[in-house]
């Protein structure tokens, strides 16, 4: 089974902590394959994940005229990917 769990981004916060632990954690188990996908492949969390996760940068900016920057590489990533799970942390990525 393929789960994806979706970030803005790996700054300290709560958020990104869980979502972080979250991931670890389930890539324990057996027959489960773990992506954290991020909008923005930064922060000081970013190399405290486990080797079991793959981390996918969906390189997404914050200027104005890109707004749709999200939506299209979300669709891209989850086209190539077909995840059975996808789970979202955080309001930019709920609203998505």
């Amino acid at each position: 089974m393929k789960i994806t769990i979706l970030c803005s981004d790996l700054k300290f916060g709560g958020i990104q902590r869980v979502a972080l632990s979250l991931a670890d954690e389930l890539a324990k188990r057996n027959g489960l394959s773990v992506d954290l996908a991020l909008l923005r492949g930064k922060g000081e969390f970013l190399s405290m994940h486990s080797p079991a996760v793959s981390v996918v940068d969906l390189d997404c900016t914050s200027q104005p005229l890109a707004l749709l920057s999200p939506f299209s590489r979300l669709a891209g990533y989850l086209r190539k990917t077909a995840p059975d799970v996808l789970l979202s942390f955080g309001n930019s990525t709920n609203c998505l």
